[in-house]
């Protein structure tokens, strides 16, 4: 007998008499049904993984964990000064290396850390800059960064700082040529920190995201939740921006948790409509929702000894842990190959599990709905715990070739995805008289249309859905037109250029 109905989404969890917790749910006219719970939530968490497990593209759909941003300083190698001044023989420190050995001196130095990256050290330009004080930048493959020659940054001992940079997209470059040279991700990253660890790199900004793309949280559902102030965090700043490239484009909608200049803040952003809509950039996906830790500062350097394993004395450069906690003493991973290192190390993967786990979800705690004003009394939103779950069941996989898959994915969507979703277009136009559709989507249907048609079988499968209505020709030019009216004017051949789906 049911005592209790919780609606939860796409389905339902009931209570009998008895105090336990059971679900009944259809989906493709079969009914699932399981008893016995002693908890709703352990009720819910069974529910989400029988839809995962009955999901046939769930494999595609797994979370992930990236690292999507790095910044360290490192003490920027003397020049020859005497060199180094402009024609009345004054001293420029600042202004672009006047030697050329200056500048070989530079990348020679650099050399080894190129090398982790699989970055070509002679392929690089060598610009003049001006960014936060530093005036002279080399730029290897696209977005790899090292700014250098700034007269404010300096240590204790009057040395010169300089800065390495690897944006998120850097990162995803990195992660290719990983792929190129049957490099495993997980080492990849790992040798890298162990050489920042090794020659004192000093870390100021590590990212790491969490990429959600199951859709275990609607983002216009956490979104509420943070703007009602409905969760617990050590830092109660917040800031909700809404951003859109052009008119109707969906929104940008970014969450921000924490000053930016504070060590550890969140970013939780629509991943999707931030590849598709700001950068054209096809993603072949229902859902991607990215939570962001940025750590910076002394946080920053506990993460990279947490990453690399290292033991607490920190001062041991050439010690890292295996997971029995025993020492195990490595050579240059340089001159090294990864094969042979799988029992040893403590792979970042694992770490990167822990950190998600120790950092994000401790860092903010998201409540339920409830009448008690007290929030510390109220219990942890039931998809966020689910949320927290998934971070256990992550693979670590190469971001670049997660990202670089759904590339593939293009002709699918070009031939076969707007036939089945003109379908539901005009089952909505029959049902309400109007439809909803994005400009994306809109651009794929136009293009799938020169080419092609609804057959009768299409037709009569709308008219069973639709009580029976006839799915006249007239009745498909109208959706059709409704749908050219998500482009707002603007020619078929330049929006589908945009998104990549004609040469």
């Amino acid at each position: 007998m049911k005592k209790d109905v919780i609606k939860e989404g796409e389905f339902m969890v009931y209570k009998d008499v008895n105090g336990t917790y059971f679900y009944q749910f259809q989906q493709e006219g079969v009914t699932y049904k399981r008893r016995g719970f002693e908890s709703r939530l352990e009720c819910i968490n069974a529910v989400y993984d029988l839809k995962n497990s009955l999901d046939p593209f769930f494999s595609e759909k797994e979370n992930n964990i990236c690292i999507d941003w790095l910044t360290f300083t490192f003490i920027q190698p003397e020049t020859d000064k005497k060199e180094n001044t402009d024609e009345y023989g004054n001293n420029e420190v600042g202004e672009k290396m006047s030697s050329r050995k200056d500048e070989r001196d530079f990348i020679t130095f650099l050399q080894p850390l190129l090398e982790l990256l699989y970055l070509d050290s002679t392929k690089y330009d060598n610009l003049e800059f001006n960014r936060n004080g530093y005036k002279n930048i080399f730029i290897f493959d696209e977005n790899t960064f090292v700014y250098y020659n700034n007269p404010s940054a300096k240590d204790n001992f009057d040395n010169m700082i300089a800065c390495f940079e690897m944006s998120g997209s850097a990162c995803r470059l990195f992660e290719e040529r990983l792929i190129r040279n049957n490099i495993d991700v997980n080492f990849g990253y790992y040798f890298l920190f162990c050489f920042f660890r090794e020659h004192n790199f000093k870390p100021t900004r590590i990212d790491i995201a969490y990429d959600d793309f199951q859709g275990i949280i609607n983002f216009s559902e956490l979104e509420s939740k943070i703007d009602r102030e409905i969760y617990i965090c050590s830092n109660q700043c917040y800031k909700i921006t809404n951003s859109r490239k052009k008119k109707g484009d969906p929104k940008g909608r970014t969450i921000d948790i924490g000053s930016v200049n504070s060590e550890l803040s969140l970013c939780i952003y629509d991943k999707k409509v931030e590849q598709e809509s700001h950068k054209g950039t096809f993603t072949g996906r229902e859902s991607w929702v990215r939570y962001e830790m940025r750590v910076r500062a002394e946080t920053a350097f506990t993460l990279l000894c947490f990453l690399t394993g290292t033991i607490k004395d920190l001062d041991d450069k050439n010690t890292i842990l295996d997971n029995k906690a025993n020492a195990v003493e490595i050579d240059n991973p340089l001159k090294e190959s990864a094969k042979g290192y799988t029992k040893k190390l403590h792979l970042l993967g694992f770490n990167l599990k822990d950190f998600m786990k120790d950092y994000l979800f401790s860092y903010i705690d998201i409540k339920e709905e409830s009448k008690d004003s007290n929030l510390s009394r109220r219990e942890t939103w039931f998809k966020w715990v689910y949320l927290k779950q998934a971070v256990e069941r992550v693979k670590l996989k190469n971001q670049a070739k997660l990202e670089s898959t759904q590339k593939q994915k293009r002709k699918w969507f070009c031939h076969s995805m707007p036939r089945f979703t003109l379908k539901f277009l005009i089952e909505e136009y029959l049902k309400s008289k109007t439809i909803t559709v994005d400009r994306f989507t809109a651009t794929c249907i136009l293009i799938w249309f020169k080419e092609n048609s609804l057959d009768n079988k299409d037709k009569s499968a709308i008219s069973n859905a639709c009580n029976g209505t006839e799915v006249t020709q007239e009745i498909i030019n109208t959706v059709q037109r409704l749908i050219e009216d998500a482009l707002f004017g603007e020619p078929l051949e330049e929006v589908s250029k945009e998104y990549g789906l004609t040469d």
